[in-house]
């Protein structure tokens, strides 16, 4: 984003004045109590703006995977929760200006989400379900610019962006800002394209997007979001085995090259909320949206390999904020609810040679329904803060077999819960907190995992059962000087039934799920931000946890005290940015991962590796005008990693290897 009309804050965040607001009760970063990381768009001028991986880097307790596969998405997971998924996001619920886009059954595609306009992310780590229900393993909130933070002059402001890269990449973005008195609005559209760094792995997408918000007085304001998004191809080169690796690193798996393994996707965002302070202590807040997505994948095996599914999904909530402020106390109570329901289509068809193609061998409804209420709390008793929360979920889960012979894979399961969490934050002076808080999580499986059953390949898997898990965090939250920033945080956490990923020998390729016995959670994540002016700064964090089995018999074999695969034991991340007087901006970014497994049996490790980025880029402002050229090197030190570890792959196909030595560049530039 153009730099020429944005507010001081836009480029150099002031530490003190951090809010937190995706605990749903705002908060000043220093009083929480629970673990939170806060990102600011300053640092993605020259990202690549390709997946929401280059963004969360810096977070603690944060793995990221797949930034390269667009037909698999981004892998995000937070403190382990999200590993198993084979697609997207799971067990780490996402929101975009306060808009789920995670569905109700824990699924989140990161594909639609409009990276170029994203403003500020908040990430909870560690089970949030008395906040958000169902999968929030983890939280990723993200807003994007709005007039509250972003200076819109009363002239156009018009930016843009053109891109340029290794194999065969290229992006075009533009944005329009502007406030009509009362009004502001923003769109943004942008298209990209590459080849990709694998056989089979190139890709096309368009992205648009509208925001548009009127403040009818002080006390009301309503703010609509439209998102579109186009992809018409997503190939994907599939995982290989270390033989095949050795050979070419760029390989295509041969049987997704076989079967010519893609997906396309079409899918719209719709929402709308309205907020209204009803008198200096209440606030009412309502929201509402409507998204549609379909899907189009082949995936490399046969039978029932093409796989097309149309998703409707509506939700709406609402939530009530009193506010009472006595003695120097301050009591905040805020009552809530969300319903939503997700409705998929799902149809597959054989994929043996290209004549059958067509013919449909599956036809399932598969539905998720889901109401929940809650009763959240923030009391601020002078050093000492309090907050709490309660929640019931209740989900309603139904698949419905509408392929002849009927019913033969037809079911549905009704599942409640009451999720608690409880927090305390202590200051011992004005620049330093402690904290501790216990809260608890419950994850349902997808309905594309209880709709892969591992006996006959479809249907519904009544042997999966949600996961539960217990989380107790320590920590304090620092600020020994107005511009640094110190967080640092123990958590443990028990986990039962933990579902993983698995691969049967009669359909290679395809996913199933099954739920372990017991798995436990130890760790430490630390967090600095140094930021002494708007010229130069630091981030750095680190990360060390220790995820295994606790009880885990699978085929008689005990995996007890195995760590679960795909997860490191430990990860640091260090960037250093500086502004020159003349315009020239340095910024360097190094990410450290270390070891993990692949599979459940610890018998396949993946070796530890560093990256380091460097991004160069020139700023002109003139009175009307401005020019930002750029250029970045991606992984200047030529590592050799992967970008992708497939969890207990059949066959050992458990690697996807990420590009060496590349660059991209481009110039933005706003009027």
């Amino acid at each position: 984003m153009a730099q020429a009309k944005l507010d001081t804050t836009a480029l150099w965040v002031n530490l003190d004045s951090i809010q937190i607001s995706a605990t749903r009760i705002n908060k000043e970063w220093t009083r929480v109590s629970r673990s939170i990381t806060e990102i600011y768009k300053d640092r993605s001028e020259t990202d690549l703006r390709l997946s929401l991986n280059e963004y969360l880097k810096e977070v603690p307790g944060m793995f990221n995977m797949n930034a390269s596969n667009f037909a698999q998405d981004a892998r995000l997971s937070i403190r382990g929760f999200g590993s198993r998924s084979s697609f997207g996001v799971r067990g780490v619920k996402l929101l975009i200006d306060g808009i789920p886009e995670t569905t109700p059954d824990g699924q989140g595609q990161l594909d639609a989400i409009p990276l170029s306009i994203i403003r500020s992310i908040e990430v909870i780590r560690g089970p949030a379900a008395s906040l958000y229900g169902n999968a929030s393993g983890g939280v990723v909130s993200m807003s994007t610019f709005s007039e509250t933070n972003f200076n819109a002059a009363n002239e156009e402001n018009l930016v843009g962006r053109l891109l340029y890269g290794s194999f065969g990449t290229f992006q075009a973005q533009t944005s329009y800002l502007n406030k009509f008195g009362s009004t502001f609005v923003l769109g943004n559209a942008s298209y990209s394209t590459s080849d990709g760094f694998r056989q089979n792995s190139g890709f096309q997408q368009t992205n648009l997007s509208l925001r548009a918000s009127h403040q009818f007085s002080k006390y009301s304001k309503l703010s609509v979001l439209v998102d579109y998004m186009n992809s018409p191809q997503a190939d994907d080169p599939g995982g290989l085995n270390l033989t095949q690796v050795s050979m070419d690193r760029r390989a295509a798996a041969p049987g997704n090259v076989t079967f010519g393994s893609t997906e396309s996707v079409d899918q719209l965002r719709t929402g709308l909320s309205y907020s209204y302070k009803v008198n200096d202590t209440n606030t009412f807040d309502t929201y509402t949206f409507y998204s549609k997505r379909g899907f189009r994948g082949v995936l490399p095996f046969s039978p029932s390999g093409v796989i097309e599914l149309e998703r409707n999904y509506v939700g709406q909530g609402s939530s009530y904020t009193v506010v009472r402020k006595q003695n120097g106390t301050t009591q905040t109570l805020k009552y809530g609810y969300d319903v939503a329901s997700q409705l998929d289509n799902r149809d597959r068809f054989n994929n043996d040679t290209i004549f059958d193609a067509e013919i449909k061998v599956l036809n399932q409804a598969e539905t998720f329904k889901t109401v929940g209420v809650y009763v959240l709390g923030d009391f601020n008793l002078g050093s000492l803060a309090l907050s709490g929360g309660l929640r019931f979920d209740h989900h309603a889960i139904k698949i419905r077999d509408d392929f002849p012979p009927l019913d033969l894979r037809s079911g549905e399961v009704n599942l409640s819960v009451l999720n608690p969490s409880f927090g305390l934050n202590y200051e011992l002076h004005s620049d330093l907190s402690l904290y501790a808080s216990f809260s608890r999580g419950f994850e349902t499986p997808t309905l594309n995992e209880y709709g892969n059953n591992p006996v006959g390949g479809s249907g519904f898997n009544f042997l999966l059962q949600p996961q539960t898990s217990t989380n107790i965090d320590l920590g304090l939250n620092a600020s020994p000087h107005p511009d640094l920033q110190i967080k640092v945080n123990l958590f443990r956490t028990l986990t039962e039934a933990e579902i993983l990923p698995f691969e049967v020998d009669s359909l290679p390729g395809q996913r199933f799920f099954g739920n372990t016995g017991s798995t436990s959670r130890l760790g430490l994540e630390t967090h600095l931000r140094y930021e002494p002016s708007s010229r130069w700064s630091a981030v750095m964090s680190y990360t060390f946890m220790n995820v295994m089995f606790d009880d885990y018999v699978q085929e008689g074999i005990d995996f007890g005290g195995n760590f679960l695969p795909g997860i490191p034991a430990h990860q640091g991340f260090l960037s250093m940015s500086y502004d020159f007087d003349f315009g020239l901006k340095l910024r360097s970014d190094n990410h450290y991962v270390g070891m993990l497994y692949a599979s459940n049996d610890n018998s396949v490790p993946i070796a530890a590796y560093v990256t380091s980025d460097l991004h160069l880029s020139y700023s002109w402002k003139g009175s009307r005008f401005g020019l930002e050229p750029f250029f970045v090197v991606k992984n200047i030190l030529g590592t050799e990693y992967f970008d992708n570890v497939r969890i207990n792959a059949f066959g050992n196909r458990f690697y996807e290897p990420a590009a060496g030595l590349n660059f991209y560049g481009g110039i933005s530039f706003w009027i």
